[in-house]
């Protein structure tokens, strides 16, 4: 049949050209009817690198969510390949199955693994190691628990701080709770400031938001808990807040949350309802002293609201924590991307070291800087691409954007195999676009990461030999590893100049020749090379008369440097 035809032709071709089969460059000629990520690919310039024959071979990359349940179909139909899961750590859902094929679609020649976050923190915290374990040298999740510390790491942070001393690359989705330069934040931080007692609530200490209001109404609702934490320790928490959602006249009590915190609970309340617009966020202190507070909508909006979203293992200080910007059809340039609107931002103030003990004791709160202060996010990479799997296409999100950079990450260290996790990072960091103005680093990061521009390059530049002044202008050569043209320079113009490959002497001394290589969309510029020799000044010729005869010549020679406008003369008689 027709048909089978079309998949012969299409099997003969991926055996003859394993490359393009993997990379799925064939899809051009109707072979391959899959929606990949496309847009992806070429916002970062993927597929420049991929071109060059970079795919992320040699990387295994472990992949976190909440489970794979489409994977078998999308296997068997060729749109992912063969994927080692953690036995019994599928999981149920199929974000895990559109990361994947993000990873796949640009990292066509990665290792991939797979192992579910879920059902808990002490799980995702093992199944973290594990895949470190299995050799994966990046993990990526999109993940967060609502109970997770906001100002010390939690179990899975420490997890990630296992794996990533131990050489490990560990990205994860910055959350998509919004951000206060898009004007969504639904998020408040800031240190306890006694304010007007509330009717409805008795003589309790009501905390003023923003020095004046005792509550914080919201502005649009959010789509999960709503949680209070603040700067005690972790499973010791000796001040007891409460949290109250009122109405629109504060007269009734809409939902609480009042856990007695005695010095061996988490510092953490919650209320499982989002409140709905117009409802009044309350914080109580029940008893205890002031300390620094975190309240979250989870993806609502705030009238009072600050930076700080992003939390937990997701903000942590070995997790490289990814923003979201929408893929496009063409390149990123410098300066034209937004980010997402519901994209979480930084920074991440933490008080706590892992063990529980003060970063700076007896100073926990903001307002006297107590603590250290995590420069999150870290950059930001492309969201929105397309996809196979149903229901996440278009997949949209932090939880899109990780996998993207996670990607770009294998290609860059498949590229460059003996460096270290913290060298790919920077290299990362280092070649990123700046995002449009009036986006911080708290919600970019140091801007759009990009492929395109991570590859080295060097140059082979040959000594040159000592030169006469008055030798005739010369040419001079060197090649670069990336094969692009290399340019030249004189260091020294009063001895020598160069145009083009050309070098003309101009007066005794030395000349320093720089070649350099600025690179191009896919190599980083290369390290200039100098290269000197010397200009010695002609001289003078002796003439020796004959004896009996006379000598009617005069020989002069003369130097002149058209920069300093000096000449020298010899003169022999």
């Amino acid at each position: 049949s027709p048909a089978q035809r079309r998949e012969n032709i299409r099997r003969q071709l991926e055996a003859a050209l394993p490359a393009l089969a993997k990379r799925r460059l064939l899809s051009g000629l109707g072979l391959f009817t899959r929606p990949i990520d496309t847009k992806a690919e070429i916002s970062h310039g993927v597929d420049l690198v991929q071109n060059q024959g970079i795919t992320g071979a040699g990387i295994k990359i472990g992949v976190m969510s909440n489970g794979i349940d489409s994977l078998a179909a999308m296997t068997a139909a060729g749109n992912l390949p063969a994927v080692t899961v953690l036995s019994g750590q599928a999981g149920t859902g199929d974000e895990g199955t559109a990361m994947l094929e993000i990873v796949y679609d640009l990292a066509p020649g990665a290792t991939l693994y797979y192992a579910t976050a879920n059902p808990s923190q002490a799980q995702f915290a093992i199944n973290i190691q594990a895949l470190a374990a299995a050799g994966c040298k990046i993990i990526v999740d999109d993940v967060t628990f609502y109970a997770e510390g906001v100002f010390q790491d939690g179990i899975v942070a420490q997890a990630v701080n296992t794996v990533t001393a131990a050489g490990v690359m560990y990205f994860s989705s910055a959350a998509n709770s919004g951000n206060l330069d898009s004007g969504t934040s639904g998020t408040w931080e800031g240190d306890f400031v006694a304010g007007a007692a509330i009717p409805v609530l008795g003589t309790a200490t009501v905390h003023a938001f923003d020095g004046s209001h005792n509550y914080d109404a919201v502005t649009q609702a959010g789509s999960g808990y709503t949680t209070l934490k603040w700067s005690d320790p972790l499973g010791a928490s000796c001040n007891d807040y409460d949290l109250y959602v009122l109405n629109s006249t504060m007269s009734t009590v809409m939902a609480y949350s009042t856990s007695t915190q005695s010095c061996t609970q988490d510092p953490y309340e919650y209320v499982t309802t989002p409140p709905a617009v117009g409802y009044r966020i309350v914080i109580v202190k029940y008893s205890g002293v002031a300390r620094a507070l975190h309240v979250d909508t989870n993806r609502g909006r705030l009238a009072i609201a600050t930076s700080g979203a992003t939390f937990g293992h997701n903000a942590g200080a070995a997790t490289l924590t990814v923003a979201a910007t929408p893929a496009q059809s063409t390149i990123f340039t410098s300066g034209n991307q937004t980010p997402e609107y519901y994209s979480s931002d930084g920074p991440r103030k933490i008080f706590y070291n892992p063990n529980g003990t003060a970063i700076t004791p007896g100073n926990i709160l903001f307002a006297t800087n107590g603590g250290t202060t995590l420069a999150k996010v870290d950059f930001t990479a492309a969201d929105c691409g397309q996809g196979a799997v149903t229901n996440f296409n278009p997949f949209c999100g932090t939880s899109a954007a990780a996998p993207t950079s996670a990607a770009i990450a294998a290609l860059i260290w498949s590229a460059h195999p003996s460096w270290t996790a913290a060298q790919v990072a920077a290299r990362m960091k280092a070649t990123t676009l700046p995002a449009h103005t009036g986006y911080g680093t708290r919600t970019v990061g140091a801007g759009i990461v990009m492929a395109n521009i991570g590859a080295d390059q060097t140059i082979a530049f040959g000594t040159l030999s000592n030169k006469t002044l008055g030798t005739a202008p010369f040419t001079v050569s060197a090649t670069a590893s990336s094969g692009l043209t290399v340019s030249f320079n004189s260091q020294t113009t009063p001895v020598c100049t160069v145009s083009g490959t050309t070098v003309t002497l101009v007066a005794a001394g030395t000349c320093t020749i720089q070649a350099t290589q600025a690179g191009n969309t896919i190599y980083a510029a290369a390290t200039p090379v100098n290269q000197s020799f010397q200009v010695n000044a002609g001289s003078a010729v002796l003439l020796t008369p004959t004896p009996g005869s006379t000598l009617s010549c005069i020989a002069v020679l003369f130097t002149w440097n058209p920069v300093t406008g000096a000449g020298q003369y010899w003169l022999a008689v």
